[in-house]
């Protein structure tokens, strides 16, 4: 038994210190293959086959024994790394990296801590126990006259299982509301609406956080009886069941996949005669696209730190020189992304990319809350990326009467107040096109909820050219990418704009630009989505492609490297480039 034992202590050694050095060579020379995905893989069984190894030493070890206790103590540290290790991974890729450099030193080290610190602490133990206890049965036999409750650290054992035993717990009620999250968001809609946002996108870091406790409990409980069995059965399954609903967007990655290369093909093949993807081979840029929708080493070590120039805080619009009083006390600024070299052999070449971040017109701002390594990728691939504030209604009730964002944007603005800023954006660019090396004679619009409906307004209304007295005339608009887009506005600020810019459906023409759309099908603006598509069609145009995303709840792209994020930015990158 203790010859199979050994053998299951140097598989987990081998499997910690493989995926060390994979990791190592992903941050080093990272790549879009297929190979992320069977190391990624590899990575989340090294961390479950090291917690059960661990698991089983801590039911055969003497608990009594002076050095066990010590290891113990040390174990139950390696169970709530792992958790820390998730939040560290998480966090970084969420913030994302900004021009900061200091900022993105930190969240490039948190990444490294979370990855290789569970993969290092438990190859520690798993030497420790190699070195000190293995070949020694002392350690195995229980028959040691010590009373736990005179040592300091028997003490501290105590405490920690009842710790690990009300925090595990904890950490399971939550994952059921993450679990009700995942299967139908609406239904928490009152408990918070972050629920929604983040249960599908994180499930996996949710999932495995689950198991990880229930290796805790399993850890904590030891006595043997009849009734401790029942108990760690039910344990068992509830950690299983929890985890298993965390884990099913991730599982359906290969479905949704699937869908959105059928739906993109079936959108844009007509028009680049019958094969979009003969377009990208032939292009003479195929190598600067991902191989890949989705790896999944990237979901927890990131995609890397595009390469790009960022310009921030750029003031573009100053309420104090308005013809309107309602503008008084606001400034507009933007962040610029451009590309490296001026943009020289980069599939973008150059082409502008206005990005309008969401928040129910009334919370957000650019930079962090509109998803900015989205904006360095993009950036990276050739364009000039432009993230930009706009005024935003600090009266309505939209959001339970919540506002978050900078001072300098808030007022009483109504939605044509909002048109009107971005509209000055236009003209502040058209002056200083050249300053940034920016193409107007190819530019895409896209944003997200709020953005994703102003995104739809401001594209089809500088497209129509019938808004000269907002827009500047000197784009050409190429396409939109919408996200979710909250069509069809019946807040109360919106009841004085004009109709066409609460609902951009009346805008959609027979010669409008073609437009690809990011959403989740758990959201509840799915039907705004295929409406827009609808108003496409019965134009007949194809080219309004909707790609769904399974178990996806408003606002789940938000983490950068997910599943979903990763699968639209396949097809979006594409959508671009054949575009623009």
């Amino acid at each position: 038994m203790k010859k199979v034992y050994s053998y299951s202590i140097f598989i987990s050694l081998f499997l910690n210190i493989f995926c060390i050095f994979s990791g190592i060579i992903y941050l080093i020379v990272p790549s879009n293959s297929h190979y992320w995905n069977f190391n990624g893989v590899l990575f989340v069984i090294a961390i479950l086959y090291s917690s059960i190894v661990i698991l089983i030493q801590g039911r055969i070890l003497n608990p009594l024994n002076e050095k066990v206790s010590k290891y113990r103590i040390a174990s139950y540290g390696f169970y709530a790394f792992i958790g820390f290790a998730y939040l560290l991974m998480f966090i970084s890729n969420f913030v994302g990296f900004g021009p900061r450099l200091a900022s993105n030193i930190g969240l490039g080290i948190m990444v490294v801590i979370g990855y290789f610190g569970i993969l290092i602490y438990s190859s520690v133990l798993m030497f420790f126990f190699l070195s000190k206890f293995q070949k020694d049965s002392e350690y195995f036999e229980f028959e040691v006259s010590a009373d736990r409750n005179r040592t300091i650290k028997n003490k501290i054992l105590l405490v920690l299982r009842r710790f690990v035993v009300a925090f595990s717990f904890l950490v399971f009620s939550f994952g059921v509301l993450i679990d009700i999250a995942i299967i139908n968001p609406r239904i928490l809609r009152s408990l918070g609406f972050g629920l929604g946002v983040f249960a599908a996108q994180t499930g996996l870091f949710i999932g495995l956080g689950c198991i990880t406790c229930t290796f805790l409990i399993l850890y904590t409980l030891r006595k043997q009886n009849k009734f401790l069995k029942t108990k760690l059965l039910t344990i068992s399954f509830l950690g299983v069941v929890v985890s298993s609903i965390c884990f099913i967007p991730l599982l359906s990655t290969p479905s949704f996949s699937i869908n959105a290369y059928r739906d993109f093909s079936d959108a844009y093949n007509p028009y680049f005669g019958g094969s979009w993807e003969n377009e990208i081979e032939t292009s003479g840029y195929s190598e600067f696209f991902l191989k890949n929708p989705f790896q999944l080493t990237g979901y927890f070590l990131g995609s890397g730190v595009p390469s790009c120039t960022i310009i921030s805080d750029i003031l573009y619009f100053d309420g104090s020189s308005s013809n309107y009083s309602v503008d008084q006390n606001i400034k507009l600024y933007f962040d610029a992304y451009l590309p490296p070299n001026e943009g020289i052999g980069l599939p973008g070449e150059n082409s502008t990319i206005i990005r309008i971040h969401g928040g129910g017109w009334v919370l957000g701002d650019k930079g962090f809350m509109n998803i900015r390594m989205m904006n360095r990728y993009l950036a990276a691939q050739g364009y000039c990326v432009f993230d930009i504030q706009y005024g935003l209604n600090n009266i309505s009730d939209i959001m339970g009467g919540f506002s978050a964002g900078p001072e300098n944007v808030f007022g009483n603005f109504t939605l044509d107040d909002m048109m009107r800023h971005i509209g000055n954006f236009t003209h502040f660019l058209e002056a200083h096109s050249s300053e940034y090396g920016a193409n107007l004679n190819s530019v895409f619009i896209s944003g997200g909820s709020a953005g994703g409906q102003l995104t739809c307004a401001v594209a089809l209304g500088l497209d129509s050219g019938n808004y000269t007295e907002t827009f500047s005339n000197a784009y050409t608009i190429k396409g939109l990418v919408p996200y979710y887009p909250a069509n069809n506005i019946s807040a109360d600020f919106a009841s004085t704009s004009k109709l066409e810019w609460r609902d951009p459906n009346l805008l959609v023409k027979s010669d409008s630009p073609p437009s690809l759309v990011f959403q989740g099908d758990k959201d509840g603006l799915i039907e705004e989505s295929l409406i827009f598509q609808k108003t496409y069609s019965d134009l007949g145009r194809t080219d309004c492609a909707v790609l769904l995303f399974s178990f996806g709840g408003h606002g789940c792209d938000f983490y950068f490297p997910g599943y979903y994020n990763q699968v639209f930015l396949y097809y979006m990158e594409r959508f671009l480039f054949l575009y623009h």
